[in-house]
């Protein structure tokens, strides 16, 4: 009898480690195979404690919530496009992500936007239009753009100046009630006004996405935050030329492994194979 109940003071203790290793792998990674919490015996046992910790569990791995990982991209400024929702997850397809994200407009921790044809999901801090504006500017909108259309079809017709600027003043209050307050972008002069622009989203998005502990923007969240608008390719074009020009400081990631594959296929190239992960917002030169 003494030795069953030191074995199973042994079992309870060994479970306990591994229970440990787990919530240390989840805090890392976010995700970890059933097969890889420990001995079949055990495994039982282990996800009990895991989801009693606030955990999931699927048919094959345990995770950390969905909407906790969802809820952790919106918190740090990222616009997450529901075409690659299931990106931001970890061990949880697109449907559980979408599924997620529902909860979280519910709750009133996200709110969904549509920018030109894309849908994403946003922060609830983020700068949008209340039911009420909404309507209201597209009411503005339609009168406008009904008498162009008239005006258009009307051959030899056109506008006065001052009557499309007296529509488009009468929508402005909404625009600017919902715009948020922000330092100017400090942008170099002899750039074509598309390039301006692009370089001016950029350096919004730095700003918005840096964490404040750190002084840093993670670039992949960077990339993710204007995908939608410019895409990738322009973004991290656009952040190693304002590198060249002194506006931002790129530096290396220092450990790979932190990285998933999507993360590492948005970071910038750098040297002796390594990649920039992170940005800074210099007072630098400018060219």
């Amino acid at each position: 009898m003494a030795g069953a109940r030191k074995r199973a003071a042994i079992a309870i203790a060994d479970v306990d480690e591994l229970v440990s290793r787990a919530r240390a792998k989840l805090d890392e990674d976010g995700v970890i195979k059933l097969t890889a919490l420990g001995p079949k015996a055990a495994r039982t046992a282990i996800v009990e404690q895991l989801c009693a910790l606030g955990f999931e569990a699927t048919k094959s791995v345990i995770r950390r919530p969905i909407a906790a990982q969802l809820a952790d991209a919106l918190a740090q400024g990222s616009f997450v496009p529901v075409k690659s929702i299931a990106s931001f997850v970890r061990g949880g397809s697109a449907a559980d992500a979408k599924t997620a994200a529902a909860k979280l407009i519910r709750d009133g921790v996200a709110v969904r936007v549509f920018r030109g044809s894309a849908e994403l999901i946003v922060p609830r801090s983020a700068a949008v239009l209340s039911p009420d504006e909404l309507l209201a500017a597209r009411r503005l909108v339609q009168s406008l753009g009904k008498v162009l259309t008239k005006a258009t079809r009307a051959r030899g017709a056109t506008l006065l100046v001052a009557d499309v600027t007296e529509e488009i003043r009468e929508a402005l209050p909404v625009v600017v009630r919902a715009a948020p307050a922000s330092a100017p972008v400090r942008v170099p002069a002899g750039l074509h006004t598309h390039e301006a622009d692009a370089l001016g989203r950029v350096l919004e998005a730095v700003d918005a996405t840096r964490d404040e502990k750190m002084g840093l923007s993670f670039i992949p969240q960077v990339v993710n935050h204007l995908q939608p608008e410019l895409g990738a390719d322009t973004v991290r074009r656009v952040l190693l030329d304002a590198a060249g020009r002194g506006i931002v400081e790129l530096r290396p990631e220092g450990g790979l492994n932190r990285l998933t594959a999507d993360e590492l296929e948005l970071c910038l190239p750098g040297p002796q194979g390594t990649r920039l992960s992170w940005a800074r917002r210099t007072e630098g030169r400018v060219q």
